[in-house]
C-alpha cells in the first residue's frame, strides 16, 4: 500500500465476507503519521488485525469509525470515512485503493432544517435538507463529484428555500427569482442567499403600491403606458411626442394600451421613453424595492413604421437599442449604475437555434457559399449567423456591428448570451424504444427515439410526454450547449476552444453570457398541439433542471427566471392555475450551490475543454452522422487552469438521455505526447444526474492543452468511445489503453 502525504491509514473488513454482507460489516480505520510500506491485501489485513487485538477497549473505540454506505450502483460498494483527512474507497473484491491527502469530502451535514405540513391536495412537504458543500484539495475527483442526495418537492405549490443552507453567489453572477413570495416563509428574504439575488417581476408582491425593501430587483416589461406618460410630459409639437403616442397605442376603457403598436424610428424619442422607464424605476415604490439593477426590454406586438428605409427588423433592435440606452443614461445622470440583460429581445449572440444550422459551414440555408467557408464546424459557428446587430465582417472579427445595441455590448452595460427555455420534460421511463431490456437499433447500431404519448406524474403533477419529448427535447438541450461554447469563441474573436477570460481586441469590457430560464415548461413543444396552453404549464424534470442550472452558473453571469405571475399565498395552496408543481425552484437552488462551490474559476482564466461539437450533422440539415447521435456523445465540459500554484482542472459530465439505472463511468487522463502525466481519473455520469468537480493536477501536467486530455467511456450501446478534448483532433479508432487509476 502506497501514500502520497503524510496521513497514512489502513483498513480492514472485520465483519463482512462479501459484497452483500460488506455495508453490515464492520470497518476498523488505523491512522499513521507516517509511511506505510507497500505490502499485499492480505499482509495488510493480517498486521492491522493483530496491531487492533493488542489495543486496549478505550484504544479501539477511539480508533472505530461507523460505517458510512452509499448505495451500490453497477456492482461498486463505496464506503468513505472521515479520520483526520482521508477519505477511502473500497471495491467489492476488497481492493484498498490509495486515499487522496484532501481536506475532507466537501460535505458538511450539520446544517438541519425541517417543515412540516401539506399541500392542499394531501401532498407532505419534502423538507430533509441539503449539506453544506465546503471547497476541497484533492489529487483526483470524487466518483460523483459533489453531487449528494435531494428528493425532489412533491407538495405543489410549495417552495422551501431554506432546505438549502446559504451560500455565496459569485459577485459576478446576478441570479433572478421568479416565484412567488409565500407568505408563510419565515421572510420574504428566505430565497436571497440560497441561490437568487434578486427577484424578478414575475415575484409580485402582497401590497402592490410598496415592494419589499429587503428585495433588489430585474425587471423585463413592455410598459407602453410610460410612452402615454412621456408624451403627455412633452409639449404640443415637439416631434418626438407622436412618434410616442404612436407607440403607446390606443387607450382602452381599462386603462390599457393594446395596441397596434408603431415602433419609434427616432432616437432622441426612443431614449426619451427609456428615461421614462428609469423614472419608474426610481420613483415608484411599487416596482423599485431595494433597487432595480437589471431591466430587459421586451416588446412582444409591434407595427413598422411606413416610409422609413429600414426593415421591420432593423427598426426593431434600433428602438430597442435607444429605449436600452435611454434608460441606463437617465439612471447615470442620477449617480446610479443599472445594466440591461437582454433577455426580451436580441438575446441570442449565437443563433437562437443552432440545430437548423448543423450542416458544415460552407454555404447558407439558402445554399448560397460562405464568406470564408469552413467545413470543419458547423454552421451556427460561423460569423454570418450572428444577429446582424452584433455581427462583424469575419471569423476573425465575429463582433462588429456599429448599433446602439452592439455599443452597450462591447461597454459592458448589456448582456447577451442565449435567451433561451428548457421546452420540455421528462419522468423516469427511458428516450429510446425497447424490446424487453434491450434497445431497438437502426442500421447504424444506435438506440431509436420513442415516439409514444403518454400521462405521467412528475414532482406531484399530472402532465402528458409528447412524441417530440424524446429526440426533440435532446436536440434542444445540447443545443443550449453549443450555444455556450459557440459564444465564447465569438466572444473571444473567432479564437477556438479560448480561454474564459479572452474576448475580442477592443471588446475586453463585454461581460458574462447571459441565460434565461422558467419555472415551468415553455410551451413551445415543436409541433402545433390542441392542447398547447397544457404545454405551458408541465412540470420540469429534476434532473434536466440540475443539469441546467449547473451549467448556466458555470457559464453565464446573468441569470433571469420567469414565470406566470403567482400572487402571495401560503405555501401548498390551490392556486388554480395548470402549472402546480414547484420542485424545479428547490432543484436549481441545488444546481447554483453545486456549481458555485466551483465560485473560483470564476476568479482565474481556465481553457474550455471541448471534445465534441454538441450539435453538428444531426441529420437535421443533410444526412445524419451515426457518430454524432446522441447515444454516443454525452456532454463533457471543461477547464484546464492553475489553482493554488499547481495546474488544475474542472470538469461537467452529463448524459441526459442515459436510462436512469444505467451507469457510464468516463475515464480522463492527460498524455502530453509522450506517454502520460496523470493516473486515469474517473468521472461517474449515474442515470441522468450531472457529475461535477474539480481537482489538483500532478506538476508535470503543467502547459498540457485540450488535445492532449483524453477521456474514454462506453456508448449506450457499450460502444467503446475514445476522444481527446479538443473537438479539432480526428475520430480515435485505435483505442488507447488508460494508465492505471490516479
Amino acid at each position: 500500500m502506497s501514500s502520497t502525504s503524510s496521513n497514512y491509514i489502513e483498513v480492514i473488513n472485520v465483519g463482512g465476507t462479501s459484497p452483500a454482507d460488506f455495508k453490515a460489516g464492520e470497518l476498523r480505520f488505523y491512522l499513521y503519521d507516517k509511511p506505510v510500506p507497500p505490502k499485499t491485501e492480505q499482509q495488510a489485513e493480517a498486521e492491522a488485525k493483530a496491531r487492533y487485538l493488542g489495543l486496549s477497549p478505550d484504544e479501539k473505540a477511539t480508533k472505530t469509525q461507523p460505517n458510512r454506505p452509499v448505495a451500490p450502483v453497477d456492482n461498486t460498494y463505496e464506503l468513505a470515512a472521515t479520520m483526520g483527512d482521508v477519505r477511502v474507497i473500497l471495491d467489492p473484491d476488497y481492493v484498498i485503493v490509495d486515499p487522496d491527502p484532501t481536506t475532507g469530502d466537501g460535505f458538511d451535514t450539520s446544517y438541519s432544517y425541517t417543515r412540516s405540513g401539506q399541500d392542499a391536495f394531501g401532498n407532505t412537504f419534502i423538507s430533509t435538507p441539503a449539506p453544506r458543500l465546503t471547497a476541497v484539495t484533492q489529487l483526483k475527483p470524487r466518483l460523483t463529484g459533489n453531487n449528494y442526495v435531494f428528493t425532489a418537492q412533491t407538495a405543489l405549490n410549495t417552495v422551501l428555500p431554506k432546505r438549502l443552507p446559504t451560500f455565496t453567489v459569485h459577485a459576478k453572477k446576478a441570479i433572478g427569482y421568479p416565484g412567488a413570495l409565500f407568505t408563510d416563509w419565515d421572510s420574504v428574504t428566505d430565497i436571497i442567499g440560497r441561490g437568487f439575488t434578486h427577484v424578478t417581476e414575475s415575484a409580485k408582491p402582497e401590497d402592490e403600491d410598496n415592494y419589499p425593501t429587503t428585495l433588489r430587483r430585474m425587471i423585463e416589461g413592455s410598459f407602453y403606458n410610460l410612452a402615454k406618460d412621456a408624451a403627455d410630459s412633452l409639449s404640443v409639437g415637439d416631434p418626438k411626442k407622436q412618434q410616442l403616442l404612436d407607440w403607446a397605442g390606443p387607450q382602452q376603457p381599462n386603462g390599457s394600451f393594446e395596441g397596434p403598436h408603431i415602433l419609434i424610428t427616432d432616437a432622441d424619442s426612443g431614449r426619451y421613453y427609456g428615461r421614462q422607464w428609469w423614472l419608474l424605476f426610481k420613483n415608484n415604490a411599487g416596482w423599485r424595492g431595494a433597487g432595480i439593477d437589471f431591466f430587459s426590454v421586451n416588446f412582444e406586438q409591434m407595427v413598422p413604421r411606413d416610409g422609413t428605409g429600414y426593415s421591420a427588423h432593423e427598426q426593431q433592435y434600433r428602438m430597442v437599442g435607444w429605449v436600452t440606452e435611454g434608460c441606463i443614461n437617465a439612471a447615470a445622470a442620477d449617480g446610479v449604475t443599472i445594466r440591461s440583460g437582454s433577455s426580451g429581445e436580441f438575446g441570442n449572440l449565437t443563433t437562437y437555434a443552432p440545430y437548423f444550422y448543423d450542416r458544415p459551414a460552407t454555404h447558407d440555408l439558402n445554399g448560397n457559399p460562405l464568406s470564408e467557408p469552413d467545413a470543419t464546424i458547423p454552421l451556427y459557428m460561423h460569423f454570418s449567423t450572428i444577429e446582424e446587430c452584433y455581427r462583424g465582417d469575419s471569423q476573425a472579427t465575429p463582433l462588429g456591428a456599429n448599433t446602439t445595441l452592439a455599443q452597450l455590448l462591447k461597454a459592458g452595460k448589456l448582456q447577451i448570451g442565449v435567451g433561451k427555455y428548457l421546452q420540455h420534460t421528462m419522468d423516469g421511463q427511458s428516450y429510446f424504444q425497447k424490446i424487453g431490456n434491450a434497445f431497438v437499433l437502426d442500421g447504424d447500431s444506435n438506440p431509436v427515439w420513442r415516439t409514444d404519448e403518454r400521462t405521467t406524474t412528475i414532482t406531484g403533477q399530472s402532465c402528458t410526454i409528447y412524441v417530440d419529448d424524446y429526440k426533440m427535447a435532446m436536440f434542444k438541450l445540447y443545443g443550449i450547449f453549443a450555444c455556450y461554447c459557440s459564444n465564447m469563441e465569438f466572444m473571444a474573436g473567432g479564437k477556438r476552444l479560448p480561454f474564459s477570460t479572452d474576448r475580442q481586441a477592443t471588446w475586453e469590457a463585454m461581460r458574462g453570457q447571459l441565460r434565461q430560464f422558467r419555472l415551468d415548461g415553455e410551451g413551445e413543444s415543436g409541433i402545433p398541439r390542441p392542447d398547447a396552453a397544457a404545454l405551458n404549464e408541465r412540470p420540469l424534470s429534476p434532473d434536466m433542471v440540475e443539469g441546467d442550472a449547473i451549467a448556466m452558473y458555470l457559464f453565464c453571469d446573468y441569470l433571469r427566471g420567469w414565470m406566470r405571475s403567482q400572487q402571495p399565498q401560503e405555501l401548498g395552496a390551490d392556486n388554480d392555475y395548470g402549472s402546480k408543481a414547484r420542485a424545479s425552484v428547490e432543484i436549481y437552488q441545488k444546481g447554483f450551490q453545486r456549481a458555485a462551490n466551483l465560485n473560483w474559476i470564476h476568479d482565474t482564466s481556465w481553457q474550455l475543454l471541448q471534445p465534441r461539437f454538441w450539435i453538428f450533422k444531426q441529420g437535421i440539415n443533410g444526412p445524419a452522422d451515426p457518430d454524432e447521435h446522441f447515444a454516443r456523445k454525452p456532454i463533457i465540459l471543461g477547464g484546464l487552469t492553475e489553482k493554488d500554484g499547481h495546474p488544475a482542472m474542472w470538469l461537467f459530465a452529463w448524459w441526459p438521455c442515459q436510462d436512469v439505472d444505467r451507469v457510464t463511468d468516463v475515464k480522463i487522463w492527460i498524455n502530453k505526447g509522450n506517454g502520460p502525466v496523470t493516473g486515469t481519473y474517473v468521472a461517474r455520469m449515474a442515470g441522468r444526474k450531472p457529475f461535477l468537480d474539480y481537482w489538483q493536477l500532478p506538476d508535470a501536467a503543467a502547459g498540457a492543452t485540450p488535445k492532449d486530455v483524453y477521456n474514454q467511456f462506453p456508448s449506450l450501446t457499450d460502444q467503446l468511445i475514445t476522444q481527446r478534448m479538443d473537438y479539432r483532433t480526428p475520430k480515435i479508432t485505435n483505442h488507447p489503453t488508460p494508465p492505471p487509476l490516479a
